[in-house]
């Protein structure tokens, strides 16, 4: 995986266990750097509708690393090949959102 440049704590990012409180429901889910300790947490709320819900949202967070190199790297090869003739459609929307992963705190 190329090296970001990135403010973030650099990935990979893993699922880390559940807080499930005293009544049996799922609070919150803890989101870590592979072996070395916890980055983020996930939270069950009122916008939040299921517990499936709050894991699949977990999950996507760990996976942003992996997701914001692979998209860097994508719109480095589409703009190789897509000439701007063609629409820059694709290449706007990837390079905001990697420009939106990377915004400086």
């Amino acid at each position: 995986m190329p090296k970001s440049d990135s403010k973030h704590t650099p990935g990979p990012y893993v699922v880390d266990g559940e807080y499930i409180n005293e009544h049996g429901n799922l609070i919150s889910i803890y989101i870590a750097k592979e072996g070395k300790g916890r980055v983020g947490q996930v939270f069950a709320n009122c916008l939040v509708k299921t517990d499936d819900q709050v894991r699949a949202n977990a999950k996507l967070f760990a996976a942003a690393p992996e997701l914001l190199a692979a998209a860097t790297e994508a719109l480095s090869v589409i703009d190789r090949i897509k000439p701007a003739s063609n629409g820059r459609g694709t290449q706007v929307r990837l390079a905001a959102a990697i420009a939106k992963a990377k915004a400086k705190a």
